[in-house]
Formats: C-alpha cells, structure tokens, sequence
C-alpha cells in the first residue's frame, strides 16, 4: 500500500461487478496504490493471477484490477475487493432459489444486509437461516438408533443370553436391546457444522446471532462433527421422500464450504487469501 494508506491501516474497499476491468484513469480508488514491494503479499497475487479469478497488476499510478466469472469478496493485505453479480442482490436471489430449489424467503429485507461488501456471500447465509428454520419448524429428522444398556425397567428385546452369561441376576437391572427415535444422525450433524460455518463467514452481527442461536438449539440434540466435503455427500446419501427438505440446505452448505478461502497450489507453501469466491458457471450449470 502507499506510505499514507499503510500508517493508518485503513481497510480500501472496492467493489467490482464480474468482468469488469478498473484502472488508476477509470477509478480513482486504486489510483496511487501500491503494495510496497511486500514479497508475500506480492506472491499471493501472482497465485491469484495464475488461478484466473481475479487479475491484479501493480502500475507505476495505481493498480488495475480485472475480474472473470468469480463473485464474492476477497481481502489482499488492505484492500478487499467485492465483485458482485451483475445481477441485481434480490433478482439474482430469485434465480438462485429456482436453479437450486431453494425456498422462497418471504420476509428476505436487503436493509439489513450489507449488500454492497459482502451481498453474495450474505446471501446465502440468510437463505441458509431460513433452510434451517424450515426445517426446525418441521421437526429435525429421527432415525431409530440401536441401543444396549442394563435397566432397573425392563424396555425392548432383554438378552437373556447375556443373562445366562453373567450367571443370573447380579443386581437390580436387566441387559435390553431398544431402539429410540435420535435427532443425533449424519443429517443432522451436516447442519449444525453448516450453521457454525455461516457464523464464522458472516460479517452481519443479525445473521450471527440469529445462527448462532439456532446451533445452540441443535447442540441439545446433535453431536458437533467436523464440515468436509466428504461428509456433505454422506449425507446427500440419505435423502429420500421423508428427507427431502434438506436437500436445498445441503447444496447451500457446500457451496459455503467450497468457495470459503481461497486456496492455491504453490511449490513453496500453501498460499491461502481470507475470502470467498464462487464460481458463477455453477450457476448457469445448474
């Protein structure tokens, strides 16, 4: 960054649209801006160059800064960048849920959105939250789980060979083998690792309470696992009939997944931006 923009730390934030191109003559944002010969910061651009996302090139007078079918935010040093669809946030919703199948969101308010920075990415955290509230509002999915215990009231099938095994009765309670109704399942377990991810990538303090607030519900009930990709295709696994609503919430936890960071194969070291970029041939592929 120039010597001003560096002692004072501030955040220069620029917003694009995809395929556009800005120069020092056609914004003055980037005009006398620079990154002062910063080896990583310098590395990361040529990783993000390279990957024909975005295409940054520092000038004698500023940065000129190209974007491609890639829209979110990305943050280099002091500058972060958000490319936006060229689509309007509310419209391009509503392809989004028909393309997706997603639900409508009824009370969807862009006011309480900070659209211009983060629109994409916000986006479809709040769509999330309403996916998730559906589905609470529906009741979360139960599948019948096998358990053995001893228990002072008999309940299920008792294993009288575990009976005989032990030599009789020991004390006040019996071997049994029932079944019970859990919300603690792969389906489950994928949404609450999504919703803990929306509330890591969201910048609106609305959207991570109201996450938040819905995990803590969840917590109750469901065991806290760890978000791969691996586990996201399990669980697309289970959908059926009776499962169907959650099909939606799992494309959009995906998509959170895949586009959250930005990550490039370098010789030297793993190089990875703060940010969040989605491909848009997604879309129209969809």
């Amino acid at each position: 960054m120039n010597k001003n923009r560096s002692q004072s730390q501030a955040i220069l934030h620029i917003p694009l649209q995809e395929w556009q191109k800005i120069t020092p003559d056609s914004c003055p944002l980037v005009a006398g801006v620079s990154f002062n010969r910063d080896p990583a910061i310098r590395r990361q651009i040529a990783s993000l160059n390279q990957s024909s996302r975005i295409e940054i090139l520092e000038l004698v007078d500023g940065l000129q800064i190209r974007t491609f079918q890639h829209v979110g935010n990305v943050r280099i040093g002091n500058i972060s960048i958000s490319i936006q669809p060229k689509i309007d946030g509310v419209r391009f919703l509503s392809l989004l849920r028909y393309a997706f199948g997603w639900r409508k969101l009824e009370f969807f308010d862009p006011s309480i959105l900070n659209l211009e920075e983060n629109g994409f990415q916000e986006i479809l955290i709040f769509q999330l939250l309403a996916e998730a509230k559906n589905i609470l509002g529906r009741g979360l999915n139960r599948k019948y789980e096998s358990i053995e215990e001893n228990l002072q009231s008999p309940r299920g099938r008792i294993d009288f060979n575990r009976f005989a095994y032990n030599g009789g009765l020991s004390d006040a309670s019996l071997f049994c083998r029932h079944y019970l109704r859990l919300e603690n399942n792969l389906l489950n377990q994928t949404l609450l690792a999504g919703l803990k991810l929306g509330s890591l990538l969201t910048r609106e303090m609305v959207l991570r309470a109201e996450l938040r607030k819905i995990s803590q519900i969840l917590e109750q009930s469901v065991s806290i696992v760890k978000l791969t990709s691996s586990l996201i295709q399990n669980a697309r696994l289970k959908i059926n009939r009776l499962t169907a609503i959650y099909r939606p919430t799992l494309s959009i936890i995906e998509i959170l997944l895949s586009s959250q960071g930005i990550s490039f194969d370098s010789k030297e070291a793993d190089i990875k931006l703060p940010g969040f970029l989605f491909d848009m041939n997604r879309f129209y592929q969809a």
